[in-house]
């Protein structure tokens, strides 16, 4: 059974603006990538008291609705997760900080002894930003031009932006090799020409698409002066609801 088989079942919420992982394909995602790096979680039960180191040992092969982890270091939070059940987990990956609950729902014997928890139904993101970001508006949307495929844009910053597209942009993640784009505003009659980075590029099943997120490259001061006031125009739309 795959990652991606244990959140099949659960529902999932079509649109969200938070940087948490929610779409049941992006944590399933977020856990394929994650599970080969041996990553150390910090595990906190009950969300109190001293954490326990432990790290992702990837899908239960017992349970469909489980994930492995290795047992706890000290040994004496293996006893207090039997017993409390509930448990808090914690960790750091490329520069982010993550987080979700889970419960213990048994032991399972393999190569080595694990413990089984249940899948998370949400893992934060914490990540400082440069920037504001806010989601576009459906009535009038921010599009994107390149390769000559354009898409809307789903949220923008003055650092950047995301979109979902059927292109394969996984490649331009250095500035040696620049992604170059033309982004339309139409609600200030506004085309810019820009170049930046591709940061996230995952895809996304629900959707049939790839989500991409890019970061700006020396963008010209009158483009951040326009993407600051379309910004600025949204969170008035947003506080006004």
């Amino acid at each position: 059974m795959g990652i991606l088989d244990i959140f099949k079942s659960s529902g999932q919420k079509k649109d969200y603006t938070t940087d948490d992982l929610i779409l049941l394909e992006e944590i399933s995602e977020h856990l394929k990538t994650i599970e080969p790096k041996n990553v150390q979680w910090s595990v906190q039960i009950n969300g109190r008291g001293p954490h326990y180191k432990s790290f992702f040992a990837g899908p239960s092969k017992k349970r469909k609705d489980g994930l492995l982890i290795d047992v706890l270091m000290p040994d004496a939070g293996n006893s207090l997760l039997r017993d409390k059940k509930n448990l808090n987990v914690y960790y750091r990956y490329e520069g982010a900080e993550y987080s979700f609950t889970a419960r213990y729902l048994g032991d399972e014997k393999g190569e080595f002894d694990s413990l089984v928890i249940s899948r998370p139904e949400r893992i934060k993101k914490k990540q400082k930003r440069k920037a504001y970001r806010v989601d576009t508006t459906v009535s009038m949307p921010i599009r994107v031009q390149l390769d000559n495929d354009t898409e809307e844009v789903a949220d923008l910053s003055v650092g950047g932006f995301s979109f979902y597209t059927n292109l394969n942009l996984d490649r331009y993640r250095t500035s040696s090799d620049p992604l170059r784009f033309t982004l339309k505003i139409p609600s200030q009659n506004k085309v810019m020409e820009m170049a930046g980075v591709v940061r996230i590029f995952n895809f996304i099943p629900s959707k049939r698409k790839s989500k991409c997120a890019i970061e700006f490259i020396k963008p010209k001061e009158k483009d951040i002066q326009t993407i600051s006031k379309y910004i600025m125009g949204r969170q008035r739309e947003i506080l006004n609801r």
